[in-house]
């Protein structure tokens, strides 16, 4: 099954419906693409399958609400310890039946980048205070830029937009990190003279670049793992990248100071 198929969350094995506040689990797979959900997988002993729901089942209506609309289904699901009705099509035959969403759940991995793109924004207005150049304006924008996506968490329906987002998100993390270590490396005091020296920086980027093209757009055409797997290992070493290239960058921005103090 492709990546895009399921709703982004659906990766650990339950389908999720992404909220501002947390993220929501499903306990059953799913594929969307501007039309009503279709059920791919339904965990055993969960609320759905309690329901009596099952895989190649078409979810019509989710209490009052088509599924074709997306925010009406979000909202519809808030309702947390109510039962509300499904009304399915399987194998041409509509069934209606009861299920119980579970509860919201809080996203650290949301959460963690949130975080990041915090702290991105902190050190470029610190930058743009410190002394405002063209050089200083330019960064200010690429980490305001850096907040707004690693903040704002695409969900909804599987189609160009939320592709594009998503790519723009997987690119954002992968090289913001070694972008910041380089642009201290530069400013506003030169520590590498030697730029070929800084290329090196990118090695790592673009391996991760290439293998996270190979997993969402050419749906694992390489299959070095599994596809779950494999975006569980992309997820650790963009942590990763950004955990060494931020501590480099902030080492290369206080010896900058420290030298001219």
């Amino acid at each position: 099954m492709p990546p895009w198929d399921s709703n982004r969350a659906s990766l650990g094995g339950a389908g999720a419906f992404a909220f501002a506040d947390g993220r929501q689990q499903l306990y059953f797979t799913f594929q969307r693409d501007n039309s009503p959900i279709i059920v791919k997988s339904v965990d055993p002993g969960s609320n759905a399958d309690l329901a009596g729901l099952k895989p190649g089942d078409v979810i019509l209506v989710i209490g009052e609400t088509p599924t074709t609309e997306i925010e009406g289904v979000q909202k519809t699901l808030r309702r947390i310890g109510h039962t509300m009705k499904m009304v399915i099509d399987r194998g041409g035959v509509i069934h209606t039946i009861s299920y119980q969403p579970p509860e919201l759940k809080v996203d650290i991995p949301y959460l963690i980048l949130s975080f990041i793109g915090f702290l991105y924004l902190a050190i470029g207005l610190f930058t743009l205070f410190r002394g405002e150049t063209s050089e200083s304006r330019l960064f200010y924008f690429v980490t305001l830029l850096s907040f707004v996506v690693y903040v704002y968490t695409p969900a909804g329906d599987v189609d160009w937009s939320y592709k594009t987002l998503q790519m723009t998100e997987e690119l954002a993390s992968i090289f913001l990190p070694p972008l910041t270590l380089h642009f201290f490396l530069l400013f506003p005091r030169p520590i590498i003279r030697e730029r070929k020296w800084l290329v090196w920086m990118y090695v790592a980027p673009v391996l991760l670049t290439l293998w996270n093209f190979n997993v969402l757009i050419f749906n694992n055409a390489v299959a070095i793992t599994d596809a779950r797997r494999s975006l569980e290992l992309i997820r650790r070493w963009e942590l990763l990248d950004f955990g060494i290239y931020f501590l480099l960058a902030v080492l290369a921005l206080a010896f900058t100071y420290g030298r001219s103090a």
